[in-house]
């Protein structure tokens, strides 16, 4: 995937924000919502097992569109640092490629559909735009990378309900 050649996007929105350095909050954003969804989540099996299905698909999707749209890394791109996928991954081959759309926002969205509590609902329908724009300025994806995640979260979300 690394060595394929990709498109280069014209970004006017993304063109507008000079890159900068966010690993830290999006890290921080996306670990907590993650640990508290699954823990609260964990409580409702039935919505468990459907959130794991729509996320099993989410993911076989964004491989196919992964591969199927070849992009080039926004210019200015700032790779993003994890610890946690950092320590189970291979920090050698780093990754830049995997753009359309964007994992992260994706996966937030689906938190939304399947959050059994109200108000976790919601302070995750402002974290997810919050993670979106940080993403953005940290020119990590491209704004249609972003604009088109919960477009595919919601298909999931649907489908396995």
């Amino acid at each position: 995937m690394e060595v394929r050649r990709g498109t280069l996007l014209l970004d006017p929105f993304l063109n507008r924000l000079p890159p900068k350095e966010y690993s830290l909050p999006i890290f921080c954003i996306v670990h907590s919502s993650l640990l508290i969804s699954l823990i609260l989540i964990l409580q409702h099996p039935k919505v468990f097992l459907k959130a794991l299905q729509a996320v099993s698909l989410l993911l076989i999707l964004r491989t196919i569109t992964v591969y199927a749209v070849p992009l080039e890394p926004p210019a200015g791109m700032i790779y993003l640092q994890d610890p946690i996928t950092g320590f189970f991954l291979n920090n050698v081959n780093v990754v830049t490629k995997d753009l359309f759309f964007s994992g992260h926002v994706s996966v937030m969205c689906l938190l939304i559909y399947f959050s059994p509590n109200r108000f976790w609902k919601i302070y995750l329908t402002f974290a997810t735009p919050v993670l979106a724009l940080l993403i953005m300025w940290q020119h990590v994806h491209y704004s249609v990378d972003v604009i088109a995640a919960p477009f595919f979260a919601l298909f999931c979300g649907k489908l396995i309900d």
